[in-house]
Formats: C-alpha cells, sequence, structure tokens
C-alpha cells in the first residue's frame, strides 16, 4: 500500500479543519441562543432573589430576638424566615401578585405567568419557570432553566442578572416595603 500524496494529506486536513470549525461555530450559535432564551428567566429570578433578600434584612432589623434563624435560613437556602406561618402566607400572595405583574409570561413561551405555586411533574414544563414554596414560616423559589432543569439560586445571587440589576439601582422590591411593615405590624414581629 503507498502512502497518500502531500495533495491529499492537505486536502484532508482542510477536510478536517473545516467539520472542526463548523463545529465550533454550531456551538457557539447554540450557546448564544440558549443564553438569550435564559435571560429573561435569570432576570425574573434575579428580581424574586433581591425582593427576598430586601425583605430577609427588613425582618432580621424587626425581630431581633430571631435574627440568628433569620440569617441562617437566607445563608443555607436563600430561604425568607418569616415569624409566622400567617405571615408567610399573606406574604406570598403579595409576592406572587407584585412579581406576576413584572413577569406576565414566561420566557419559553408559556402562556402564563412564570411564578408558580405548584411544581409540574414533567421536566419541560418546568421550564422557564419559578417555582414558589411556602414550607410553614419560610419562603423560597426555586428557578428552572430552558430545559427544566433547576438554576443555582446560590449563583445567580452572587451573579444576578443583567449585571447591573443590583449595583445600587431601585428595582420595584421597594414597593413591598410597606406591604411587609403593615404585615408585620398587623400579625405581630
Amino acid at each position: 500500500m503507498t502512502a497518500p500524496s502531500p495533495s491529499a494529506r492537505r486536502l484532508f486536513a482542510w477536510l478536517l479543519l473545516g467539520i472542526i470549525g463548523a463545529y465550533g461555530i454550531g456551538a457557539i450559535a447554540l450557546s448564544v441562543h440558549i443564553i438569550h432564551r435564559q435571560a429573561a428567566v435569570r432576570t425574573e429570578l434575579t428580581l424574586a432573589l433581591e425582593n427576598l433578600d430586601r425583605l430577609h434584612q427588613l425582618v432580621a432589623i424587626s425581630a431581633p430576638q430571631d435574627r440568628a434563624a433569620v440569617d441562617a435560613a437566607w445563608t443555607d437556602r436563600r430561604a425568607l424566615l418569616l415569624p409566622s406561618a400567617k405571615v408567610a402566607a399573606k406574604l406570598e400572595g403579595s409576592l406572587l401578585r407584585e412579581w406576576r405583574d413584572a413577569a406576565p409570561r414566561a420566557a419559553c413561551g408559556a402562556a402564563d405567568s412564570p411564578f408558580q405555586t405548584e411544581l409540574p411533574s414533567a421536566r419541560s414544563l418546568r421550564a422557564c419557570h419559578i417555582w414558589v414554596e411556602r414550607r410553614g414560616a419560610e419562603i423560597r423559589v426555586q428557578a428552572y432553566d430552558t430545559q427544566g432543569l433547576p438554576m443555582d439560586n446560590f449563583y445567580e445571587f452572587l451573579y444576578p442578572y443583567p449585571p447591573t440589576a443590583s449595583a445600587g439601582s431601585e428595582s420595584s422590591s421597594t414597593i413591598l416595603y410597606p406591604a411587609l411593615h403593615d404585615l408585620l405590624d398587623r400579625h405581630g414581629r
């Protein structure tokens, strides 16, 4: 058997380089597409986490005797711990109304708001939704990406999207401060 000619080697090298280049360009295009589709759910999750963080700070200040438990819930689970389940239920309703007004449609084309209280069993139905869960006196959120996989709240809180969202700018969460003060005053701190 004879060795391939130099021109055949060059042709094979160019063909291999073209296939690798096409694969790389396709991978970049797919990544940009997914990042663009996930931008909305990341923005909505950032809004929810910033709301919960501000409310966590307010609850920690207004309930100094429970500060260690409130801070532990936020640090360990990114959860807002409130004085009672009754306050949590009322605040969950207020938060859902605010968030659903801010984001009336899910990013992946679903007709309903991305903020849901019931988690669908099918992974594809969870795509681009944010599950709002209340367990007793604790409220937490869990976002799902374009493929229905859970997103990391710790990462999303440390690196909010868009990057300028939490750089000291005021968001719609300031509207919730009077509502939280009223709830805490009416139902005990």
